[in-house]
């Protein structure tokens, strides 16, 4: 029991140190949350089985058994953008690193207590060099939570977590069509919210899950600085709000024979992000207007089991834009996109590895004037994802 506490609270510091540099080119998590989800194409709210219950659903942790888990997700993310005049650029590549912690233990024949890591919301560009605009938004949370066993084959869930969130943009300011400088403002805060969930077993061959995640409020602290020709160079603190999405998720697992059939139907509630008030010290409140739209993620995936160690993986999803034309711009760009993904585990006596890849890519997306960030979007992501596990 030494061990293992000191063991998480290695983890805990290791993934708090790298959870600030989250960042991909879409607002939702591409391929969920863990490198065994993200080679089932992001499918897990009614079968994963290792940290990723603590994004998909808590009811999981007593059919996961006892384990200790770490991964890592490697990003590159690359997005496009031509404007009205038909000129090009494209993003400074993004090359993040996206941490995933999570430790399960079994209290007694119905309760089992678990504490996990995961960074559910992550989204950013870079085109500072090109047009002063940079943008990097993210959110990890800390996750303790509970699984009760109502039956042996109906268990419910529960988590309470503390988010920690941060904001970094980047944007030109104007004085009617002429530019005067650029803004770059810097802010973290903290929040918390709730998540339930429920996994229902029938038979052998078919699990149901289900589970809710409140939406988590960001109240936010940091300093914007102004450079500009003909202002001189300005700072200034600030605060505001902002609110990451509600989320509901409903998944099925079946298998037959060396297969599992996993697939997911993930809402994410943005009704709340409609804008964010901005309080400076000094200068002029701002409301800026977001007005994201809620959208749905569609996830199926395959698992094949070789033998009883090696499991080969594949899965696809799809999920439409979030950020609407009125608001889209090179530092907040979003499109419809894919996602296709696959992946290798193997599971020893007590150690296991989890390997998977994934590619997404976003529809091309043109935004017609007078809207502000009119002109084409492209964007591609490619992510390898590593995850060790001990089960004990």
């Amino acid at each position: 029991m030494k061990r293992l506490i000191f063991v998480t609270v290695l983890c805990l510091c290791f993934c708090l140190f790298f959870s600030g540099y989250a960042i991909a080119g879409a607002v939702n998590p591409n391929g969920g949350v863990g490198a065994r989800s993200k080679g089932l194409g992001g499918a897990g709210t009614a079968i994963a089985n290792d940290a990723s219950c603590f994004y998909y659903n808590p009811a999981l942790l007593s059919s996961s058994g006892d384990f200790a888990q770490m991964g890592m997700d490697y990003i590159y993310a690359s997005i496009k953008y031509k404007d009205p005049d038909g000129k090009e650029y494209k993003s400074d590549a993004g090359k993040y690193f996206v941490p995933l912690f999570g430790v399960n233990y079994k209290l007694n024949e119905k309760v089992n207590f678990g504490l996990g890591i995961v960074t559910p919301y992550c989204f950013g560009s870079d085109f500072k060099q090109r047009l002063d605009m940079f943008s990097k938004l993210s959110l990890t949370e800390i996750a303790p939570a509970v699984s009760y066993k109502i039956t042996d084959r109906f268990i419910l869930g529960a988590s309470v977590k503390l988010g920690l969130g941060k904001i970094e943009l980047s944007q030109p300011v104007y004085a009617g069509n002429m530019k005067i400088g650029a803004l770059d403002s810097e802010a973290d805060g903290h929040g918390y919210s709730f998540q339930i969930g429920a996994l229902w077993q029938p038979n052998d061959w078919l699990n149901l899950g289900a589970s809710y995640q409140s939406k988590t409020r960001i109240e936010l602290e940091g300093g914007a600085d102004l450079v500009s020709p003909l202002l001189g160079n300005l700072s200034n603190n600030f605060s505001a709000v902002f609110y990451f999405p509600a989320r509901y998720n409903v998944g099925v697992g079946i298998k037959t024979g060396k297969f599992l059939i996993a697939a997911d139907v993930v809402r994410f509630d943005y009704s709340a992000t409609d804008h964010i008030d901005v309080n400076y010290e000094q200068w002029q409140d701002e409301k800026l207007a977001l007005n994201w739209k809620s959208n749905t993620y569609y996830a199926l995936g395959v698992e094949y089991s070789v033998n009883n160690a090696i499991k080969l993986r594949g899965g696809g999803a799809y999920q439409k834009a979030v950020i609407p034309d009125s608001t889209v711009n090179p530092a907040t760009p979003d499109m419809d996109g894919w996602l296709v993904g696959c992946g290798i585990g193997w599971q020893g006596n007590n150690f296991g590895v989890d390997i998977s890849y994934l590619h997404c890519w976003g529809n091309k997306r043109e935004i017609a004037a007078p809207n502000q960030g009119a002109g084409e979007y492209k964007a591609a992501v490619d992510i390898v994802s590593v995850a060790v596990i001990y089960r004990f």
